[in-house]
């Protein structure tokens, strides 16, 4: 099930989010602010690169891993990646005028470069093996070792620290695009 997103929807995601990032920075060139961006900005980003995927792009990454007959696929064959790339270059080129980039940064290095970048861990079957065994054998330790008489009682937290959870809270819920009653249920705690 992961071909489609190998296929173009990841490289999709990954475009609109640099362009935002670059948009951003161009915005904050023309505030004269700080060129700054926090985490909270990231993951709004992010959530806004994996939103700007279009319906299309997704139609045709799973047209080209095969999961649509090969007589659909003849009759409809679009670019992944639509207009990204002018958006793109648009964004460079602005981004040489704030003088953010230099005229010897390309798109396709920075491209290539993130195309390279190893984002998750190759696994084998026997690393695989190994890591559900050493999950497994603590947990199997921890229920002989458990008992209802060893339990202590719960330590007393102070408001400041109730307040970071309530907040990392409001992050996660945010991240998760999950609906604001959520949030307006703990801001009224």
């Amino acid at each position: 099930m992961l071909q489609p997103l190998n296929k173009g929807i990841i490289q999709n995601c990954k475009v609109n989010y640099r362009r935002q990032v670059i948009e951003r920075l161009l915005i904050l060139i023309h505030q004269d602010k700080p060129l700054k961006i926090d985490l909270w900005m990231v993951m709004q980003m992010i959530k806004g690169g994996w939103t700007d995927v279009t319906r299309e792009t997704m139609q045709n990454c799973f047209k080209k891993t095969g999961f649509v007959s090969s007589s659909a696929l003849a009759a409809s064959v679009e670019d992944v990646v639509s207009d990204a790339p002018e958006d793109a270059q648009q964004a460079q080129r602005e981004a040489g005028e704030a003088q953010l980039v230099s005229d010897a940064d390309d798109l396709d290095d920075l491209d290539a470069a993130h195309d390279a970048m190893s984002v998750t861990e190759e696994l084998d079957n026997s690393a695989i093996i190994h890591e559900v065994k050493a999950k497994a054998r603590p947990e199997a330790q921890s229920l002989e070792e458990d008992s209802d008489d060893d339990l202590s009682p719960l330590a007393p937290i102070d408001s400041a620290t109730v307040n970071e959870y309530i907040a990392a809270l409001k992050d996660f819920f945010f991240s998760r695009v999950l609906p604001e009653e959520h949030v307006s249920n703990l801001e009224n705690l």
